[in-house]
């Protein structure tokens, strides 16, 4: 298995069957469920340094819904 960049492989463990358990330091949040994602994603959109592109979101999704 392989990261791609920007993880960062910290220790490689063999275990059973050929296989091994990677530690890996993640340099992105990790959320518990994809409600909790969405919310933070949004709440960076609703920033002022993206009004714009929260805006354009906001009409794309009211377009998709009819």
């Amino acid at each position: 298995m392989k990261f791609k960049a920007p993880e960062e492989v910290l220790s490689i463990t063999p275990i059973d069957n050929g296989k091994y358990r990677y530690s890996v330091k993640r340099h992105f949040r990790v959320y518990p469920n994809l409600e909790d994602c969405l919310s933070d994603h949004l709440s960076l959109l609703k920033r002022p340094m993206y009004a714009d592109a929260y805006h354009i979101e906001m009409i794309l999704l009211n377009m998709q819904k009819g």
